[in-house]
């Protein structure tokens, strides 16, 4: 029997699915009461189906293996399961979960105790690694996989649509960090829609220039004539504001080496969409440009983002539905009268079912956000 056609096998198994069904909800409740206590599960066969589909092309088996690594890693006191889960995660190019449960002290990072799936992790490591100019390698998923062969090529616009989980700016910040790295001079442009992203985007690039000793690099917030140049490496992340104010300020021929339009879609909004596209417009007729890359949710068309460029053949596409975390879907309503009680229905359409709690108090929505 193929791969394909085993992992078809255990998706239409009704038991599995059961089985995933009920872990999802220990999960849920795990995160709220933690007592020590691990419920029977039969670990071996959902490691194994988790195992299959992470190799899978299907993002319904995906989605499955995320929900059975992280169930394992918030429900199971198994040092062999949640080391298990740890190397399905890196299967699945999720090693930022993974890490993120040692830093928790969910787990004791070992990357010897996992047996096969250890094997099968470092399989995906030769297969899908992406290598930066200074010779530091990372793991992505085939998403990000795409991305960096895509932002690597001849074209000049790039644009990405994919779910917010799916690692969009994880990837996009990786590769210009190399950027970066590569080149001694340059002017680019980080256009995000609210402050606080400007502030968060423009803290991490800066914390990351330190960190690797990158040389000459400044980043900047503000639209100051005077910060431009071309004898240096100049970041601005700026909002689409703050972006037609520098644009009004800079010479047509200063050099706008990169682009990078965060939550591009927002075009599509009233005013402040039509600024943003004034702005994009603007910088791609630009002659100097060497490449434009925006960023987007699950959009359905979203090469049409390159807006006022007539050579489609210059655009190159990056579509991909492909998640990194599982998505939990809650109701929460307020028992009448009761200002710290609350009813929660945990549902998801892909396992089926819904889970109802009545009466939860306050720290139980602590815990949905936990999850």
């Amino acid at each position: 029997m193929r791969a394909s056609e085993f992992a078809a096998e255990l998706l239409n198994d009704s038991r599995l699915q059961q089985s995933v069904r009920e872990l999802s909800f220990l999960a849920f409740e795990h995160a709220d009461n933690r007592d020590g206590h691990e419920p029977t599960i039969g670990w071996p066969k959902l490691l194994l189906a988790a195992s299959v589909f992470a190799n899978s092309v299907e993002l319904t088996a995906k989605d499955i293996a995320l929900r059975i690594a992280t169930g394992a890693l918030i429900v199971s006191t198994s040092d062999v399961v949640k080391q298990a889960s740890y190397h399905i995660l890196a299967m699945l190019g999720n090693e930022r979960t993974g890490e993120l449960a040692v830093q928790r002290r969910m787990i004791v990072r070992d990357v010897t105790a996992g047996g096969i799936f250890t094997q099968m992790a470092r399989e995906r490591l030769r297969s899908e690694k992406i290598l930066f100019s200074r010779g530091r390698i990372i793991v992505g998923n085939s998403f990000q996989y795409t991305f960096w062969d895509a932002v690597n090529s001849d074209a000049k616009f790039v644009t990405v649509s994919a779910p917010t989980s799916a690692g969009k700016s994880f990837i996009s910040l990786e590769w210009l960090y190399d950027y970066l790295d590569r080149i001694s001079v340059c002017n680019i442009v980080y256009i995000a829609p609210t402050r606080a992203l400007v502030s968060e985007i423009s803290r991490e690039i800066l914390n990351r220039s330190i960190i690797t000793d990158s040389e000459n690099v400044s980043v900047y917030t503000m639209p100051l004539r005077e910060y431009f140049s071309d004898d240096s490496k100049n970041v601005f992340v700026l909002t689409q504001e703050r972006t037609q104010i520098l644009l009004r300020e800079i010479p047509d021929d200063l050099t706008v080496d990169l682009v990078i339009v965060d939550e591009a879609h927002k075009i599509s909004d009233s005013a402040r969409g039509a600024l943003l596209e004034e702005v994009v417009e603007t910088i791609a007729s630009r002659a100097t440009l060497k490449k434009a890359i925006f960023l987007s949710p699950q959009i359905e068309n979203p090469e049409d983002l390159v807006v006022g460029n007539n050579d489609r053949d210059s655009v190159k596409r990056v579509i991909s539905d492909e998640v990194l975390v599982p998505q939990n879907l809650f109701y929460v309503n307020q028992v009448p009268l009761q200002s710290r009680e609350f009813t929660i229905n945990f549902m998801h359409d892909l396992i089926g079912g819904e889970f109802k709690r009545n009466r939860c108090s306050g720290p139980t929505l602590l815990a949905v956000a936990y999850l």
